[in-house]
């Protein structure tokens, strides 16, 4: 069983994901932070699961700011939990919650977990075709999860450092990856794309944070990537069409 330990900047986890979902990766990964430890649980490239030593991201946390369930509810099902039942499994037993709810509630403490890891970083370890038997597989499709992720990401820097800077050049990739549904707005941005454009200019409306985090999903989906490097954009001092200023 292969191993793979390094320490994950913030952000540089969401590259291995979208890596992993690429290549169909199946395995356990783990990101230590001070005295916690988060886990994604990888199948084909899918996060199938996550859990969390932080008291917020435990699954009894995820319940109450959802306002599913209350001290009470949490105390009496802990009580009177059956053997390894689980305490979702518990809940619903005694009427607190519905399977609807319990399925809501794990895909929310999840993507929680996972947002945070990809986040904050961390020393990194995955082991390969490693899964915990009996594994809930909440079958969150991998574009969701990714698109999810990057719409998360608060730092703009990060963003656009991601993209290559503002100077970078985009284009449309040759082959649009199969089996990926794109939103209205991720289908504006490829329509712009059918010749290579600059990063700032796609980022220069009134939405543009948000077009610059839906142009990393894009590129993180393989559906656009960086231009070759052309003389206009080889030359610093050589204006950069309409957009520049004298």
């Amino acid at each position: 069983m292969d191993q793979a330990t390094f320490d994950a900047s913030p952000h540089s986890l969401l590259a291995f994901l979208a890596e992993a979902w690429r290549t169909q990766r199946t395995g356990t990964l783990r990101v230590q932070r001070e005295a916690h430890t988060q886990t994604a649980y990888l199948k084909e490239g899918r996060v199938a699961y996550a859990s969390s030593s932080i008291p917020e991201e435990k699954f009894e946390g995820v319940l109450k700011t959802m306002g599913l369930v209350g001290d009470k509810e949490l105390q009496l099902a802990k009580e009177k939990k059956e053997g390894k039942e689980s305490l979702g499994k518990a809940l619903m037993r005694l009427g607190f919650i519905s399977n609807q709810d319990l399925y809501r509630a794990a895909v929310q403490q999840t993507q929680i977990i996972t947002a945070s890891l990809v986040a904050q970083g961390g020393q990194t370890l995955f082991e390969e075709g490693r899964l915990p038997d009996n594994l809930a597989d909440l079958k969150i499709p991998a574009e969701q999860m990714l698109r999810e992720l990057t719409q998360r990401m608060s730092d703009r820097a990060s963003v656009l450092d991601a993209l290559g800077g503002t100077g970078a050049t985009l284009m449309r990739s040759a082959t649009v990856p199969s089996g990926v549904t794109f939103n209205a707005d991720e289908r504006a941005l490829l329509d712009q794309l059918s010749g290579p454009v600059r990063v700032d200019r796609l980022t220069d409306g009134m939405n543009g944070f948000e077009d610059a985090r839906r142009l990393y999903f894009l590129l993180l989906t393989h559906a656009i990537e960086p231009a070759p490097l052309g003389p206009a954009d080889a030359d610093p001092n050589r204006a950069a069409g309409p957009t520049a200023t004298t």
